[in-house]
Parts: C-alpha cells; structure tokens; sequence
C-alpha cells in the first residue's frame, strides 16, 4: 500500500501497520459510547434521589460529563498506547465499575 502525502513523499507500509493506528481511535470511540449508555441507563435511579437531596441538575450533569470524559481519556490511552488488545478488559473493567457504583448507590 502507497500512501501519498499531500507536502511530503510516498510512503509505501502495508495494511497490517495502518489498521491499528486506524481503529484505537475508533475503539476508544466505541468504549465512550458504551460507557456513556451504561452510565445515563444506571444512575438514572441515583439521579433522582440526589435531585430529591438537594443537588441542582447542572451539578449532575456536570459530573457525569466529568466521569465519561475521564473514561474517555483513559481509554483513549489505552487503546494507542498498549493496542488494541487491552481495550478489551478495559471495557470489562468499565462496565464492572458503572455497574458497582449504580448499585452501591442504590
């Protein structure tokens, strides 16, 4: 595979060497989205409880911004710098960590 530059060179790799710098983006894409789904899905209960407690929504929703963007990150880190082969406990671990937070919370 050739790829040509638009300022440089061709650069001739094959297609083994671009497929992981290709999908780590897309895999830590994927995780966000599953963690956010899992996320909005689970606190909902815990959600209303702090509504009812005194906390204002944009206080709320401002963290669970803040906790998807550090999954976010976390997976983004990982899928570039490890491959792609970790990402898969990663999202193990994630998913285990959403659920234990929604249930301790309940």
């Amino acid at each position: 595979m050739t790829i040509q530059l638009s300022s440089g060179p061709e650069i001739s790799t094959t297609l083994g060497d671009v497929v992981p710098a290709v999908m780590a983006p897309l895999a830590a894409a994927l995780l966000g989205g599953i963690a956010g789904l899992l996320l909005v899905q689970s606190m909902s209960p815990a959600d209303h409880r702090l509504l009812v407690a005194g906390y204002s929504a944009r206080q709320l929703v401002v963290a669970r911004l803040a906790l998807l963007s550090t999954i976010g990150l976390v997976a983004s880190v990982t899928a570039v710098a490890s491959g792609l082969g970790v990402l898969a406990g990663l999202v193990v671990v994630a998913v285990w960590v959403i659920r234990r937070s929604a249930t301790s919370a309940s």
